[in-house]
């Protein structure tokens, strides 16, 4: 079973140009066998300087490097970032710190942890990544609720917060933002996945736990902030839902559900246009 990565041109929008296919294999499956049994990449995240494209690959347990050709936009594997074996990357994001230091942040499905990388160049062509910080998805000394499965991981747009969606952990019962409230049987109550917040250390990349607050609903697959950092849409897969949130621009913290709206089918993704 095969996985791949495709690069189009899109310059001239009316003619698209395929640029190159690359295909994925595993000789055997991981030490997840269930999750792991062929390559699974997530997702694609460029570096800062443009030259280097990154793509978490949860079935292999790495996340493979590209180092991008200027000229001819064409990608060549160089060496990936291997993670803890069965730990399943899913998602990075950069973070360019105001003393001038790149941070990688990587979130794993499996393992649920979050993990900073110091990110080094080395000429034009050469990227390296050590690490100077881990802790569970849910805080250094919180329990990771049984079961849960890391999504989507976001900087806030002011460089100084980060959140990441938990799944499948039913950690919340709130009142349903498709009803008007609940009565006091608890009629309309719903359970609830959450939304993770930290506050970013620009000195060292560490994180700091600041918040656990419920997402909306089951399977926050993927979330977005908007220009300003004062909302965030959630994609409630499981529930069909997207919500929007209220969000402390000031603080990082949620404070509230101020609209949702229920969709037709499953919800894997919700992006601000503004």
């Amino acid at each position: 079973i095969g996985s791949s990565l495709t690069t189009i041109n899109v310059t001239t929008l009316s003619s698209l140009t395929l640029l190159n296919t690359t295909t994925f294999t595993l000789p055997s499956p991981g030490p997840v066998p269930s999750r792991q049994e062929a390559p699974h990449p997530h997702q694609v995240a460029i570096d800062p300087t443009g030259r280097f494209l990154l793509v978490p690959d949860l079935g292999a347990d790495l996340v493979r490097v590209y180092l991008i050709d200027p000229s001819t936009l064409t990608l060549h594997s160089i060496e990936p970032l291997v993670t803890a074996p069965g730990s399943g990357p899913r998602h990075v994001v950069f973070f360019e710190s105001p003393t001038g230091a790149t941070y990688l942040y990587l979130v794993t499905e499996l393992a649920n942890t979050i993990t900073s990388y110091a990110v080094s160049y080395f000429g034009n062509d050469e990227i390296r990544f050590d690490r100077v910080f881990q802790c569970p998805t849910h805080g250094a000394g919180n329990t990771v609720p049984e079961g849960a499965a890391a999504a989507e991981i976001a900087i806030s747009p002011d460089n100084r917060f980060f959140t990441v969606s938990s799944r499948n952990e039913r950690s919340f019962i709130i009142p349903s933002p498709d009803a008007e409230g609940s009565d006091a049987t608890g009629a309309g109550d719903i359970e609830s996945d959450s939304l993770i917040t930290y506050l970013i250390s620009p000195e060292t990349g560490e994180l700091v736990f600041l918040q656990k607050f419920p997402a909306g609903g089951l399977i926050p697959r993927h979330f977005s902030m908007n220009g300003n950092g004062s909302l965030i849409a959630v994609a409630v897969q499981q529930d069909g839902r997207v919500v929007i949130l209220r969000r402390s621009v000031e603080t990082g913290q949620l404070k509230e559900i101020i609209a949702s709206i229920k969709l037709e089918g499953e919800v894997t993704a919700v992006i601000f246009a503004d």
